[in-house]
């Protein structure tokens, strides 16, 4: 049965992630075999920033392309990253540009690589 959830990068009060999981029953064991998520160009970026609130070093890595990408996304998640105006533009099949914030601006790229999305630039924009 699908599930959704808060994130970091819901901007009011509906959740922007669903999940579907699947196990396999066919014996006593019962295991988990994969979860397809209704949008998997912004589950890295929540995530990330998730573990970034949290200071835990090695999840962050685990969805950033680059070691500077997760020590970025930690030291800038003090105060917490809030989200506003989220925007996702499509740049190919396997890019996605994503932006929100209003002062600062977060600007994250996501790619596809090795079945997942990872996030492969961050960036941001301070008030002018």
């Amino acid at each position: 049965m699908p599930y959704c959830w808060f994130s970091p990068i819901d901007t009011w009060d509906n959740p922007s992630l669903c999940a579907a999981d699947t196990f396999d029953v066919s014996s006593d064991l019962v295991r988990f075999r994969n979860r397809v998520v209704n949008r998997p160009d912004l589950y890295p970026v929540a995530q990330a920033i998730k573990y970034a609130e949290a200071h835990e070093y090695r999840a962050v890595r685990a969805y950033c392309r680059t070691d500077a990408i997760a020590r970025a996304l930690i030291r800038l998640a003090d105060p917490a990253i809030y989200p506003d105006e989220l925007k996702v533009t499509p740049l190919s099949s396997s890019k996605a540009k994503i932006e929100f914030g209003f002062g600062p601006e977060y600007h994250f790229e996501v790619v596809r690589e090795h079945g997942g999305w990872v996030i492969s630039r961050f960036r941001v924009i301070d008030d002018p």
